[in-house]
């Protein structure tokens, strides 16, 4: 068990960072059972996954220490010392007590896990405090994984808009055309301007979507057309998926899809 001064140092810290000692689990308790044996565990309650434990590593050296005592009497000579006491050789183990210290945390400084081995807990306090903004880092950041819904989700807008440009696309390796540039850059506008009057997006999404329609219009010149193809479905069902009532917006997807594409 941590002495109540490093104790007191950690509730301290938690308290100094963006967060409240009410965040977390904390257990200073410890498993007397186990080794390595845990110190201390701090749970963040509110995600799954993260967290910081102390672990102690004990281990035992044993070192032989030989002795000797002189006494009088009669001893064989390969026992005595110079001034011809005899001399006796005596043997004892000593057994020394180590500890050393793992953190565990999660997330580490550069891994989604990791464990810092320690000499001693003076470290602790830099550790702990990195751990904590570290976490306040990640919880700001967006999951790059995408969930099963999510996928499900892009799945529906490329499937929306794939068939109505696919004609455009006879050619994978050839380029578009003049005309087919000005008419496919006509429907994306016309898009923008039916998702405004749909009034299912907020203002910021509209400006998002402008952007991103003048920036795949733009592609029309530049890329191949099997290149525009796939990188159009790829941003525009990536957008599709990050706005806020984006269930209905893909209704609106395919719907708009339909009347204009």
């Amino acid at each position: 068990m941590l002495r109540i001064k490093l104790q007191k140092r950690i509730l301290d810290l938690i308290k100094e960072s963006d967060f409240t000692i009410d965040d977390f689990e904390i257990d200073f308790i410890g498993n007397k059972d186990n080794d390595p044996k845990e110190l201390t565990t701090i749970t963040f309650k509110h995600e799954q996954g993260f967290f910081f434990s102390i672990e102690e590593n004990i281990r035992y050296k044993t070192e032989k220490i030989n002795s000797t005592t002189t006494r009088e009497g009669r001893f064989p000579r390969a026992l005595e010392s110079i001034d011809g006491r005899p001399k006796t050789v005596e043997t004892r183990e000593q057994t020394e007590r180590l500890s050393t210290y793992d953190f565990r945390m999660s997330p580490g400084n550069e891994l989604a896990v990791e464990i810092l081995p320690v000499e001693s807990l003076s470290r602790l306090d830099f550790s702990l405090e990195r751990w904590l903004k570290n976490l306040s880092e990640d919880l700001s950041i967006e999951r790059l994984v995408d969930t099963h819904s999510t996928q499900e989700q892009k799945q529906k807008v490329r499937d929306a808009l794939a068939k109505h440009l696919e004609p455009y696309i006879d050619d994978r390796n050839a380029r578009f055309n003049k005309d087919q540039i000005s008419d496919i850059s006509a429907k994306m506008e016309q898009l923008v301007t039916s998702f405004h009057d749909a009034k299912l997006l907020m203002e910021n999404e509209i400006s998002q979507l402008k952007v991103l329609v003048e920036e795949i219009s733009k592609n029309l010149e530049k890329y191949k057309k099997g290149t525009w193809y796939e990188t159009t479905l790829n941003r525009f069902s990536q957008w599709v998926t990050g706005v806020e009532n984006v269930d209905k917006l893909i209704g609106t997807v395919i719907k708009l899809g339909e009347k204009i594409l």
